[in-house]
């Protein structure tokens, strides 16, 4: 069923579109017979022949029929038209939180009541059994009288239809996702309480505290990597703020809010409270420190052999050119180098102009002493190789198999990507060991694969 503005649907005028999400296309549209003006929500027509895809529609529709709070945008009712299911909600004059980052609209103060808002829908909605599991910014929408409606669950889970999350799946937008989420396990409350921490974060400093180039380098992030206290973008947050948002970011849900309540509780003091200047995108000072004094990121511990205030000299050289990811890179590539050459050239590889690559290695060479960073490299003098063989099917799953013992449910794709490249299953698993932090996990994961450690 394809709608244009003007046609009759049931008692209801298409308006016009309003937009479209994972499961269905929302439009506005005008109740007949009432004069009230709705959204309209139907699936999309690729999807309605998907079982699944309907179920969740339907279940969407049961939720919703289960909540009612000012926060959380009503369902009004739902009904079939030509075989097509449509559910009649409470259409938001207004915009989303997402839309209001991006022209940059959003005061911290009035992010602090947005989210306490979120957390005030998600409190009532944990305490009937819904968990809403795609917290994010393009899902919290703000009416015009300036208060959030939470929208779209689609994703939501009921206590009543467990059947719908299977082990295994990966759900919501990887950027907002739990590292519980990301590793296919379980979503539980305290999953919405990280998406809304990250929303929180991106609010408050103007970025997302989790990034990178791949998804899979996302996924990766939001599993492992740690982000910088908010003071560090923006010299206005009190450090106490700081650490609330960052306790809901803890990758271990035991050491998050345990409920929406208990972070609503943490942002009580702050919500109607100023924060004043401008957001600013470089590390700087926090609002209890003098002015001369600059704010030292988290330092990177020793890994592989390299001492802190190397890492940290690295780190701090190569972010000039990379931004915020310099840190993550900086502790991934120092757990496989061989030396610090190696190290400076993998971090080189990282930057994409090669005028600024060779001011990094140049840099780093003035900071770290003479010869620290390798040479350049002599131009290739052999030909291209041919492209690599295809790997035996059976090789690369057990591969995938054994590696998913060390890191969960990304070896799939790790797996995939690699045998695209390399030559030989010695390779393989020699790309893929980089992968695991432990030594010895490492060298069980070689052993079991039948090649032998280094």
């Amino acid at each position: 069923m394809s709608l244009q503005p003007g046609q009759i649907i049931g008692d209801y005028e298409v308006i016009g579109a309003l937009g479209a999400g994972g499961m269905g296309s929302v439009f506005k549209a005008r109740n007949l017979i009432s004069d009230r003006v709705d959204a309209l929500k139907i699936l999309l027509p690729d999807l309605r022949a998907s079982h699944d895809l309907a179920e969740r529609f339907v279940n969407e529709i049961r939720v919703l029929a289960s909540l009612t709070h000012p926060h959380i945008a009503a369902l009004h009712t739902a009904l079939r038209v030509d075989n097509q299911l449509i559910m009649i909600m409470e259409f938001v004059d207004g915009t989303n939180l997402e839309t209001r980052l991006e022209s940059g609209g959003v005061s911290p103060a009035e992010g602090i009541r947005y989210i306490s808002e979120v957390l005030s829908a998600l409190s009532y909605a944990h305490s009937r059994g819904v968990v809403h599991r795609d917290i994010k910014p393009a899902n919290i929408a703000i009416n015009s009288q300036g208060s959030v409606k939470l929208i779209d669950f689609g994703l939501a889970r009921d206590a009543a239809n467990r059947h719908l999350t299977r082990q295994g799946m990966v759900l919501g937008s990887l950027y907002y996702m739990s590292p519980e989420q990301v590793s296919g396990k379980q979503a539980d409350n305290r999953s919405d309480i990280y998406s809304a921490g990250i929303t929180l974060y991106r609010v408050l400093t103007g970025r997302r505290p989790i990034d990178g180039d791949s998804e899979f380098a996302v996924m990766r992030a939001q599993i492992q990597d740690l982000p910088l206290p908010l003071y560090h973008w923006n010299k206005a947050i009190p450090m106490a703020l700081s650490d609330v948002v960052l306790r809901a970011l803890e990758k271990a849900p035991e050491r998050r809010f345990q409920s929406a309540n208990e972070f609503r509780a943490a942002l009580a003091p702050f919500v109607g409270r100023r924060v004043v200047p401008q957001l600013s995108y470089e590390a700087t000072v926090t609002m209890f420190q003098p002015a001369t004094e600059p704010v030292s990121p988290t330092p990177i511990p020793s890994t592989a052999g390299f001492d802190a205030p190397t890492l940290n000299t690295l780190r701090n050289t190569l972010a000039e050119s990379v931004g915020p990811i310099a840190g993550p890179l900086v502790k991934k590539y120092s757990r496989t180098a061989a030396s610090i050459h190696e190290l400076c050239a993998s971090l080189a590889s990282e930057i994409g102009s090669e005028s600024a690559r060779k001011a990094f290695l140049d840099r780093i060479g003035s900071q770290l002493g003479a010869g620290t960073a390798p040479p350049a490299a002599p131009p290739p003098s052999a030909p291209s190789p041919s492209p690599p063989r295809a790997l035996d099917p059976a090789a690369t799953e057990r591969c995938r198999q054994l590696l998913a013992e060390h890191i969960g449910p990304m070896a799939k794709i790790l797996v995939n990507r690699a045998s695209k490249t390399a030559t030989s299953l010695d390779e393989l698993y020699a790309m893929l060991s980089s992968e695991i932090s432990s030594p010895a996990d490492r060298d069980r994961f070689l052993k079991a694969g039948g090649q032998r450690p280094d």
